[in-house]
C-alpha cells in the first residue's frame, strides 16, 4: 500500500510543480529534473470572453511520465485524499479514434489534495466555463502522444491531461470539464483536483499555476 501511496504522490507533486510556472513561457524546472529531455511541443492561445487562455503541450521522450504508475481506484489509500469520488463511464460518442485511443467516457477516481499555493477559484471557474468555447474552436475533441502533459490555463489557475499511455490518446474537452469540476470545493479550500483514470491510462489535473 505505501508503494501506490508514493507513485500517487510523486505524480500529483510532479504535476502541481509543473503547473506552478507553466504559464511563463518557459520549460518548468520541475518537468525538467523529473525529464532531462522535455521538450515543448506546442504553445497557443486562445482568448475567450476577453480573458487570454494558454494552451501548451509538453513531452517527455525518455518515458519518465508514462513511467509513474497510477494505482487503481481501489487502491488509492484514503489517507492521501480528504475526500474522493468515482466518475463513472460516459458517453464517447465524440472520438474520432479507435476505442483503444478513445480515453473519452473512462472511469476514474477523483480526489482533493492539499497544495502549497491555492489558485484563485474564480480564475478556475473562468477557465473551466472557458473550455465549452474552446472545443467549439478547435473541435470536441483533443488528441496527446505519450509521454505528453497538455495544459490549459487562465492566470493563477491550470487544467492538465497527462497521458501516462504507451500510446496516443483523445480525450474529450467537455470530460475535461466534468473530471476537473467534479472537487471545485477542494479548490475553493486552496488545494488541487486530482483524477485519475482507472484504467491507469490518464490523469487531470486542476490546481495553481502561480
Amino acid at each position: 500500500m505505501k508503494l501506490f501511496t508514493v507513485q500517487l504522490f510523486v505524480v500529483v507533486g510532479a504535476l502541481s510543480a509543473f503547473a506552478s510556472s507553466i504559464g511563463a513561457g518557459s520549460i518548468p524546472q520541475s518537468l525538467a529534473d523529473a525529464c532531462p529531455s522535455v521538450q515543448v511541443v506546442s504553445s497557443s492561445t486562445v482568448t475567450v470572453d476577453g480573458q487570454e487562455i494558454v494552451r501548451q503541450v509538453f513531452s517527455c521522450p525518455s518515458g519518465n511520465l508514462t513511467a509513474l504508475a497510477i494505482p487503481e481506484a481501489s487502491l488509492i489509500p484514503s489517507s492521501a485524499i480528504t475526500e474522493r469520488s468515482v466518475i463513472e463511464a460516459r458517453s464517447a460518442a465524440e472520438c474520432t479514434t479507435p476505442a483503444s485511443e478513445c480515453q473519452c467516457g473512462q472511469p476514474a477516481i477523483c480526489g482533493c489534495f492539499g497544495e502549497t499555493v491555492g489558485s484563485n477559484p474564480s480564475d478556475c471557474t473562468a477557465l473551466l466555463g472557458s473550455l465549452p468555447v474552446i472545443s467549439s474552436i478547435s473541435g470536441p475533441t483533443f488528441i496527446i502522444q505519450p509521454g505528453t502533459v497538455h495544459t490549459t490555463s487562465l492566470r493563477t489557475c491550470s487544467v492538465s491531461f497527462t497521458n501516462l499511455g504507451s500510446t496516443a490518446e483523445e480525450f474529450c474537452w467537455d470530460d475535461l470539464g466534468t473530471l476537473a469540476s467534479n472537487q471545485i470545493f477542494c479548490i475553493n479550500e486552496g488545494g488541487e483536483t486530482v483524477c485519475a483514470a482507472e484504467n491507469q491510462r490518464f490523469v487531470v489535473h486542476l490546481g495553481a499555476t502561480v
